[in-house]
């Protein structure tokens, strides 16, 4: 039990040690892209955008200061964010700056400019990720244990930034479990309870209530990178999809940016579909997808 408990550990370790270092660099993006945003010429889309960094800001930086928060892996959530600030630092360096005269702004600029609008998209959606794996995070839960403490003390320092309690410290109060505990307390969550946690949390993940940023869902964003396919190495029948396969009607698209593939070796056979595929067309196309048919 010790060999396990110690490799669970180590496991543990790495996760969280590669979740500080992609934060370090988020944030380094982050102050980054800020000063130049400040040195871009004003617009109120601007505005908008430079008020997401601010809040991206502020989150890495309570999941990096937060001891809560700290033994909980948002790897994911954060490199989704890096790969959007990055797109944003590429697009801030094609903006206009604050010295060029009306005259010296191009065409080529207010197309740039233009493209604010639809960034605002991306970094929404970046930031409803963090917020929903932040809320919905198991803090101070042990095992069928949790200490009180852990979860009070990250609560507070939570929810003044994501505006929001954490989903477990909801769900406690919903089921009278922590009417009259002390701070310090550990209660027993029990299998029948943690089964009815987790089913609470995927519950309001699914309908959007841990997310506080507005939904750009629909928004259609154009002249932004919608996947980006290169330097790999596959055998025959490889299939890539940059879209969605399988819809109701009504479904629209949620932005109809570019595909890039590049550098790729494939086999025989191979295909890339760019576009979303509904109907009949996705019901057909499933029917071969693991046969190679």
């Amino acid at each position: 039990m010790k060999v396990k408990s110690r490799t669970g550990s180590c496991v543990e370790t790495i996760a969280m040690t590669r979740t500080n270092r992609l934060l370090d660099q988020a944030l380094e993006k982050t102050i980054k892209i800020q000063s130049t945003g400040k040195n871009v010429q004003p617009s109120q889309d601007l505005h908008e955008v430079m008020t997401q960094l601010s809040k991206a800001k502020d989150y890495l930086n309570a999941i990096k200061n937060i001891s809560g928060l700290q033994n909980h892996d948002f790897s994911a959530e954060i490199e989704a964010a890096a790969a959007v600030l990055q797109e944003c630092e590429s697009l801030f360096n094609k903006l206009p700056c604050n010295s060029m005269k009306p005259s010296q702004v191009s065409l080529e600029y207010v197309r740039y400019e233009k493209q604010l609008k639809p960034m605002q998209g991306h970094l929404d959606k970046a930031l409803q990720q963090i917020s929903s794996r932040v809320l919905e995070a198991p803090v101070g839960v042990k095992g069928d244990l949790i200490e009180l403490s852990v979860l009070n003390d990250t609560n507070a320092k939570v929810e003044p930034v994501f505006k929001k309690s954490l989903v477990l410290m909801d769900f406690l109060k919903e089921e009278g479990m922590i009417d009259g505990k002390g701070l310090n307390e550990t209660i027993s969550l029990g299998p029948a309870k943690l089964e009815a946690f987790k089913f609470s949390v995927s519950q309001k993940s699914s309908s959007g209530e841990t997310s506080q940023t507005p939904s750009t869902e629909n928004n259609s964003i154009e002249g932004f990178t919608r996947a980006i396919i290169q330097d790999n190495t596959a055998g025959d029948n490889m299939k890539t999809f940059t879209g969605n396969i399988g819809f109701d009607s009504g479904y629209k698209s949620s932005y109809t940016g570019t595909s890039t593939f590049l550098r790729n070796k494939i086999g025989n056979d191979g295909a890339l579909f760019t576009g979303d595929i509904g109907g009949q067309a996705a019901v057909e196309m499933m029917k071969g997808m693991w046969g190679g048919k």
